[in-house]
């Protein structure tokens, strides 16, 4: 199977979330900081800082090819609850560096809506 599929509810209407399948990134446990604060204009900004080990070329390649794309992603925030942050009209952008031998990445992108929770599966 290529998609997931999931639903969730986004100021109080189901929505059915389907997905190619993506690229799972694992972050370094316990570096992953998401912010979704109301901003000017009626926007939610949103920011996901996370980092990653094991720093090479081909991930190197990999996060470089992200930085052109623009971006849904499935993260599991601090509570343990799986949340969405972007969308087709609102998709996240990925910067990052390399930094004491991790890459510091940062998804950051503004919605008019804070990032939904998907329902348990």
């Amino acid at each position: 199977m290529n998609e997931i599929f999931n639903y969730g509810v986004v100021s109080g209407e189901a929505h059915i979330l389907s997905l190619t399948l993506g690229t799972l990134i694992a972050a370094v446990p316990g570096s992953v900081t998401a912010t979704d604060e109301a901003g000017d204009g009626g926007l939610y900004n949103k920011q996901i800082a996370f980092r990653l080990g094991h720093v090479s070329a081909d991930r190197t390649r990999l996060l470089r090819s992200f930085t052109r794309e623009r971006l849904v992603v499935v993260y599991v925030d601090d509570e343990g609850a799986v949340r969405v942050a972007g969308s087709l009209d609102c998709p996240m952008f990925l910067t990052f560096d390399i930094s004491g031998g991790l890459y510091e990445c940062n998804l950051s992108g503004s919605c008019p809506e804070p990032s939904p929770y998907l329902a348990d599966s």
